[in-house]
């Protein structure tokens, strides 16, 4: 009997990564971080508090994460 299962759908079903690319960069350009999709596939499989903490701090950004993920 199968008691649990792995859903993956990120990729599956379309492909999200152009649009978390734009939406990142639009974020760090709002916030005075000029991020490039280059600089962020770094991040690619990172979740977003943890991507938008180092980017903040690499960047100085002075407003929290949570402010940031808001935006």
């Amino acid at each position: 009997m199968i008691k649990a299962f792995i859903f993956d759908m990120d990729g599956v079903i379309i492909d999200s990564e152009p649009l978390h690319f734009e939406v990142d960069e639009l974020t760090g350009r709002h916030f005075g971080a000029d991020v490039s999709k280059e600089y962020l596939e770094r991040f690619v499989g990172m979740t977003n508090p943890e991507m938008w903490r180092i980017i903040r701090e690499e960047h100085g950004i002075p407003h929290t994460v949570d402010e940031i993920i808001d935006m």
